[in-house]
């Protein structure tokens, strides 16, 4: 994975997710979107065989980091969304782990 983008809602992570496919042109970039009100299995599933970049909601996001379906080990920088107190983190994953 090398790109986390958190958004507040599911359909704001359906619409990026779907606006990142359509500037890919003919590379292949895998995007997934996470989001809760759906099964998680199949996420993981989809996680486990890689994509590039995820697109999610920071519950799911949060969920996924926590049962390690989810890392930030190798992206370079990713940048998560807190939405209670609408602060912007920027994790650098080279030097942390989260």
């Amino acid at each position: 994975m090398q790109a986390i983008v958190v958004t507040p809602t599911r359909e704001l992570a359906l619409q990026v997710k779907d606006e990142i496919e359509s500037l890919r042109g003919s590379k292949r970039v895998y995007v997934l979107a996470v989001y809760g009100g759906q099964p998680i299995a199949p996420q993981i599933d989809r996680l486990r065989r890689g994509v590039q970049i995820v697109v999610g909601t920071p519950g799911r996001v949060i969920d996924h980091l926590e049962r390690r379906t989810l890392s930030l080990e190798k992206s370079d920088t990713s940048f998560l969304m807190r939405l209670t107190g609408c602060s912007i983190w920027a994790l650098s994953t080279t030097s942390r782990e989260f």
